[in-house]
């Protein structure tokens, strides 16, 4: 029989930006190098996982970490050392690269067995399918462009306002619904001297399940 165990157990007092910095964080750069990441938060109702996920002001929550590390991190270099700041253009030792770089996002949520698009409050009960490569797709979903921490923290507000709740009595802002918040990174290295490109495309998906 299979058996699995936990890499690391928290004390209950232990801060979101204390797990960010000790677990998250290096999935970021995992996927500034090219693989997929998921983080998901699976509780009963009122164990906190909203607040992690999402946070609040005074305590954000891991999509805002997540966000101020991702674009501080985009002009870092990937290599098989590790990641680190990218090189001046005047620094020969390391071939100079002019880096393009895009991140897109999508939020949705699933609620009393209905996927809706937490992006687009019109586009709701979308159909979930499989396209011609066999990856799983949601019809018609919003995919958007950012450019920026702030637009970036801008989707994901308005998403998270939208977001089904209902009183339950553990926790009357107890969230009813799971959501997946993706964020979809697109890498593309050229080195200057030999023209060659280097395209990297990666996930992160942070999930928040409804409680039980």
């Amino acid at each position: 029989r299979e058996k699995f165990h936990f890499d690391r157990v928290f004390k209950p007092e232990i801060s979101t930006d204390s797990i960010f910095h000790k677990d998250i964080q290096p999935m970021i750069f995992d996927a500034l190098k090219g693989y997929n990441v998921t983080i998901l938060a699976y509780g009963q109702t009122s164990s906190g996982k909203t607040h992690t996920i999402i946070g609040t002001d005074e305590s954000p929550g891991l999509i805002v970490l997540t966000a101020k590390s991702l674009f501080k991190s985009l002009n870092y270099l990937v290599t098989p050392e590790g990641i680190t700041a990218m090189p001046a253009p005047h620094n020969h030792e390391v071939n100079f690269t002019d880096r393009r770089t895009q991140v897109t996002i999508s939020f949705l949520e699933i609620y009393n067995e209905s996927v809706n698009d937490l992006l687009n409050c019109a586009k709701r009960n979308l159909e979930v399918r499989e396209n011609r490569n066999g990856d799983v797709i949601v019809d018609g979903l919003t995919n958007k462009v950012v450019t920026c921490e702030e637009e970036f923290l801008t989707c994901m507000r308005e998403g998270e306002a939208i977001r089904m709740s209902a009183e339950t009595r553990a926790n009357i802002h107890s969230s009813r619904s799971h959501t997946v918040f993706r964020i979809q990174v697109e890498i593309v290295d050229i080195n200057t001297e030999t023209g060659r490109r280097s395209i990297r495309t990666s996930q992160i998906n942070l999930v928040d399940l409804a409680g039980s």
